[in-house]
């Protein structure tokens, strides 16, 4: 169709071109232009003296320009990238308050955002409603997490180190080899959570709640448990070397192969727990109740053991040189092939000369009955025998 005069003439602009809408690629566009310009310049006036000076100087401008623009650029990326992580941050502040799925859902996401521009370390999120929520492989490092509800929340491979979680719900929560180290988690909720792998180095876990947790092969070397409740946790070979578990409750927990050397065991409950083939080196179980507990091929060795009950325990094959049993009542303790070199024995209650009949040697026992070692001399006298040179 033809144009009638009082027709307006539509003229289309690519949106690209118009100015403010694109300005990277407006500023290229105005730059590959000027820098044709030059070029045809330079090709048509090469023999003119003055047009290659005034050309050169053209030149010299341009890439000035381009400097200038580039430094321009960089400074208006670093400002639009701290609005648009401020903007995500007031977001999250304005559901932090909220008691729902759709408040689980929406800060969720918001820290995904923020995860990509490297905004999350750190962040405040006390008190937040994030249950079930999926936080897998966050950067939440020294977060503020304070009271916040992570009931089944997913956070495997999360980087919670030095992160405040005191009294956080991570009820059933799933941990699977995340990092927190040094994290304060006291009185956190944490039972049924799943903890396989993760780094809890350092960590403090006082008063926390972690029954029938799994921590198997977790590392909570340093870590201090004092009064952490821990019955039917898994902490199968764990390692807890130097961990403080004074006044922690590990009924019917499953320690079985765990390093728990120089760990601080002071007053524990450690009733039927199962600690086969755990390394115990120079920990302190100053009175702790390990009846009926399964020692079986434990280490001991050094280790502190004065006024522990242990009561129905079995310690067969297990390695008590140089322990300290002072006070300690064996009564029914099954010691078959038990180690008791240079173990002292002072004042222990209801050992009998048939328990001591079936250990694999007593050489260097300190403690005993005079009339019970001359009986056992007599009768068994390869207990008292010197080992070999170099058997451990």
């Amino acid at each position: 169709m033809k144009s009638t005069a009082n027709e307006t003439p539509q003229i289309t602009v690519h949106p690209r071109l118009i100015p403010g809408k694109k300005p990277l690629y407006t500023a290229i566009t105005i730059f590959a232009g000027t820098l044709v310009i030059l070029i045809t310049l330079t090709l048509t006036n090469y023999k003119t003296g003055l047009s290659n000076g005034i050309v050169m100087w053209g030149y010299i401008i341009l890439f000035d320009i381009l400097v200038i623009g580039c430094l321009l650029l960089w400074l208006n990326g670093r400002r639009d990238k701290r609005n648009r992580v401020k903007d995500l941050k007031d977001e999250i502040s304005d559901f932090i308050s909220w008691q729902s799925e759709e408040a689980s859902y929406r800060i969720a996401g918001t820290l995904r955002r923020l995860d990509k521009h490297s905004a999350t370390k750190g962040i405040d999120l006390a008190g937040a409603f994030l249950m079930n929520s999926n936080l897998s492989e966050l950067n939440l490092a020294d977060a503020k997490l304070e009271c916040a509800n992570l009931e089944g929340a997913r956070l495997i491979k999360t980087r919670l180190g030095w992160a405040n979680l005191i009294r956080a719900n991570l009820t059933g929560a799933d941990l699977t080899e995340a990092q927190l180290w040094k994290a304060d988690l006291s009185a956190a909720f944490m039972g049924g959570s799943f903890l396989t792998g993760a780094n809890l180095t350092e960590a403090r876990l006082t008063g926390a709640d972690l029954a029938g947790a799994n921590l198997w092969r977790a590392n909570l070397a340093g870590a201090d448990l004092t009064g952490a409740n821990l019955t039917g946790a898994n902490l199968e070979e764990a390692d807890l070397t130097g961990a403080i578990l004074d006044g922690a409750l590990l009924w019917r927990t499953n320690m079985k192969g765990a390093k728990l050397a120089g760990a601080k065991l002071t007053g524990v409950n450690l009733e039927e727990t199962n600690l086969r083939g755990a390394v115990l080196s120079d920990a302190n179980l100053t009175d702790a109740k390990l009846l009926d507990a399964n020692l079986i091929n434990a280490n001991f060795e050094n280790a502190f053991l004065t006024g522990a009950y242990l009561k129905g325990a079995y310690l067969t094959g297990a390695h008590l040189t140089g322990a300290d049993l002072t006070g300690a009542n064996l009564k029914w303790t099954n010691l078959d092939g038990t180690l008791l070199w240079r173990t002292n024995l002072g004042g222990v209650v209801s050992l009998t000369q048939e328990q001591l009949k079936r250990t694999k040697s007593i050489y260097g026992a300190t403690g005993l009955d005079q009339g019970l070692l001359d009986t056992l001399r007599e009768s068994h006298p390869h207990l008292l025998e010197a080992p070999p040179q170099g058997t451990v």
